[in-house]
């Protein structure tokens, strides 16, 4: 029996449009000559992402608020992760390029802000909002394995609503 593959009308209407980082990986740097005879940097990363892909949530311990400062860390999807966060809409631009070539793992360039930033649309997102995140102390946070059930005796007469962080069974899917 053959697969029977077909595709379907796109539309960009709905969804939310995020700034993201992306994590490609090591950084490549050398220098190329222009045309004028000057010469230029050229960085280059192993997974190098392009507009139209679409990618996934990083789940790299990394990520944390203090080092992002609470913008999305996007990579390549894989199979045996499943969020899927929105496809790139433009091309990335980097937010600070090194002078040598860097393999420090994704913590250190985080914090030194050797990575690329690009605008990404997702269409599973329709809002985005600051929220406090309850933790009983004993457990440290990790992404991607539980989910936010929203308390609602915690938000009530509250402008920042509160989360709990749960376990995936009780969570309400807030990521």
């Amino acid at each position: 029996m053959t697969d029977y593959t077909d595709n379907y009308a796109e539309t960009n209407r709905g969804g939310v449009t995020v700034v993201c980082i992306l994590d490609e990986g090591d950084i490549t740097v050398s220098k190329a000559y222009m045309p004028d005879g000057l010469t230029t940097t050229v960085a280059t990363t192993d997974s190098t992402f392009v507009k139209g892909e679409w990618l996934s949530l990083s789940n790299d311990v990394a990520n944390v608020y203090s080092a992002t400062g609470g913008m999305p860390v996007l990579e390549k999807p894989v199979t045996t992760e499943d969020a899927l966060f929105g496809r790139i809409i433009e091309e990335p631009r980097w937010n600070k390029i090194p002078t040598s070539s860097h393999t420090g793992g994704l913590a250190d360039r985080l914090d030194k802000g050797y990575y690329r930033v690009v605008n990404v649309w997702s269409p599973f997102l329709y809002g985005i909002f600051e929220g406090i995140v309850m933790v009983d102390g004993t457990n440290a946070i990790v992404v991607n394995t539980k989910t936010l059930d929203l308390d609602l005796s915690e938000s009530a007469g509250k402008e920042t609503p509160v989360f709990k962080y749960v376990a995936a069974a009780a969570g309400m899917g807030f990521i």
